[in-house]
């Protein structure tokens, strides 16, 4: 069993769980580490507390991780859409290598201000690269919901309600934000081999923006979607355009299966 993987039970353990989380909250705000564990081991990473331990301990969804360690090879561009702080980012940049490139999307400017942090503190400037903007169909601009800096919960209010967290019932933080969709950022990037998308219910708009992606990158995607109509608008497109259907862990999801899990992985036919 690997480091991270200990790490990421033993957060599990009732009352160990909690004295864990007491102990890595106490870090300076702002302080840098060397990540110990999972595939960002290694890299480095600039703490804040807006956000989750695991992103410096290293045992963020590991399953994921994997996925993205047998997706990606030397050489390739990842596009991460929705990024949050950039540790999927960081990951992919490690493996993607020198001559491989990343590209981040997340809207929040908190988000971005850690991108921009983990970038420059892992001098992986020359292969990693921000887009501190939503994705959608269209470029343009839009209002952004949030309920604190940097959370992962933030999302565009065309997916959103009314400006109220559903849940909680609490007024959300309102920002105007740049969007871009992946066809037109095509013109200063180069085309993805694979796609990490996670946008809290956008990638019904961003999808619409993928045409070119999807007909002539045809990259993988590793996709997290967000109720059965966002599931229902990404499926279509990507059968349309010739994609078979994974879990994470890569076993063969069959086109007999109703709705697809909320975690799978897309790849070109």
């Amino acid at each position: 069993m690997d480091k991270a993987t200990i790490i990421a039970a033993a957060g599990r353990v009732p009352g160990l769980s909690k004295a864990l989380r007491w102990y890595a909250n106490r870090y300076p705000e702002g302080s840098a580490v060397t990540i110990k564990s999972g595939l960002a081991a290694g890299m480095k990473w600039r703490r804040h507390h807006r956000y989750v331990n695991g992103y410096w301990t290293g045992q963020y969804e590991l399953p994921m991780q994997r996925a993205l360690q047998r997706e990606l090879k030397p050489g390739d561009c990842f596009y991460d859409v929705g990024a949050n702080a950039g540790f999927f980012s960081l990951v992919a940049a490690k493996l993607v290598g020198d001559t491989g490139s990343v590209v981040s999307f997340d809207p929040d400017p908190d988000n971005g201000s850690s991108i921009r942090e983990q970038i420059e503190l892992n001098n992986l400037g020359a292969r990693w690269v921000l887009e501190n903007k939503g994705v959608a169909d269209k470029a343009g601009t839009t209002t952004f919901e949030r309920d604190k800096p940097g959370s992962p919960k933030g999302h565009l209010r065309a997916t959103g309600a009314d400006g109220f967290d559903a849940a909680g019932g609490k007024a959300m933080q309102e920002l105007e934000v740049e969007l871009v969709s992946l066809d037109g950022v095509l013109a200063n990037h180069r085309p993805p081999n694979v796609i990490k998308m996670d946008i809290e219910g956008a990638e019904i708009m961003a999808i619409r923006g993928c045409e070119r992606v999807l007909s002539e990158a045809r990259p993988t995607w590793l996709f997290e979607l967000h109720g059965p109509e966002t599931e229902r608008a990404v499926r279509g497109a990507l059968t349309r355009h010739g994609y078979a259907y994974f879990t994470v862990e890569g076993a063969p999801i069959g086109d007999a299966v109703p709705e697809l899990p909320r975690h799978f992985i897309a790849r070109p036919s």
